[in-house]
């Protein structure tokens, strides 16, 4: 069973949920997106 006491829960998830409920920012999760080794997102 994975920690409730991890950077993910504690710091990042309350984070995006402020910029995105907050401020109405779209959040998106770019975790893989290098894995083809161009980015999936058009970005440099």
């Amino acid at each position: 069973m994975p920690s409730t006491f991890s950077e993910d829960h504690l710091v990042e998830q309350p984070a995006l949920q402020l910029i995105e409920h907050e401020l109405g920012w779209e959040v998106m999760n770019c975790f893989g997106e290098w894995d083809g080794g161009t980015s999936a997102l058009g970005r440099d």
